[in-house]
Order: C-alpha cells, then sequence, then structure tokens
C-alpha cells in the first residue's frame, strides 16, 4: 500500500531502485538514463496521490456519521 521501496529490471540487472519515506527517499541507479529516474519519480507520486485519496474516501464517511 505504502509503495515505499520498488525497483525496475531489465532483461539482465537491475536498472534502478527506489526507496523512500514520507518527505525523503533515495534513488539508486547504476546507468546514467534521466528518463528512468522521471519515471520512477512520477509513479511514485502517483501511488502516494492514490493512497491519500483511498484513505479520504473510507475516513471521510466514517468522520461525517460520527458526528451525525
Amino acid at each position: 500500500m505504502w509503495q515505499t521501496k520498488w525497483s525496475v529490471f531489465d532483461d539482465n540487472h537491475l536498472c534502478i531502485e527506489f526507496a523512500g519515506k514520507f518527505s525523503k527517499g533515495t534513488i539508486e541507479f547504476e546507468e546514467d538514463n534521466d528518463l528512468l529516474v522521471l519515471t520512477g519519480l512520477f509513479v511514485t507520486n502517483y501511488y502516494r496521490q492514490a493512497m491519500v485519496a483511498i484513505l479520504m474516501a473510507v475516513f471521510i464517511p466514517i468522520w461525517l456519521s460520527a458526528i451525525n
């Protein structure tokens, strides 16, 4: 759910590895591939936004029912 650590592989070896926490993280890669780094940052941001949306969809109805 948190997607805090994941990797991208090609046919031969590990291309890039992402590890993150709430506000910071690390990116490790062997080859200098800017497109892969940007793609990894995009995917990480996408997962974080999806997590926030899911948490809001779950907890807002609970909070509203608790208020009523």
